[in-house]
């Protein structure tokens, strides 16, 4: 059984890696490309990086400094609902950042501007 639950976890974790790497392609404005022109532009920076151990370290420098400055004038939010919002309201709160905690029941995540 534990074996069983350990591969499920494992399943999980890479599922979760797999949508955040998607993410960042959607976040770099890079998901209106064919998949064989994303797969090519990937095996691309592979050979650069075989080639140029060290742009590493420049390639993090900008991906740190962007995140960074998208986590600047950002807020901190909370909100909770007496009842349960309807699905236009979770779809515009999703928008936003916001996830959902079922633990505590509330939506939670950085903001940089709410508009109605």
């Amino acid at each position: 059984m534990d074996e069983v639950n350990l591969k499920i976890k494992e399943r999980k974790m890479r599922t979760r890696r797999l949508i955040e790497m998607g993410g960042l392609v959607a976040k770099a404005k890079l998901d209106h490309l064919s998949t064989n022109t994303l797969f090519g532009a990937i095996v691309s920076l592979k050979e650069t990086l075989t080639q140029h151990p060290n742009v590493q370290d420049h390639w993090t420098t900008i991906g740190k400094d962007i995140f960074d400055k998208e986590q600047q004038n950002k807020a901190a939010v909370i909100l909770k609902f007496a009842s349960e919002p309807d699905e236009n309201t979770k779809r515009h709160i999703r928008l936003h950042g916001l996830k959902w905690n079922s633990f505590r029941q509330e939506w939670c995540g950085h903001v940089k501007d709410i508009e109605a």
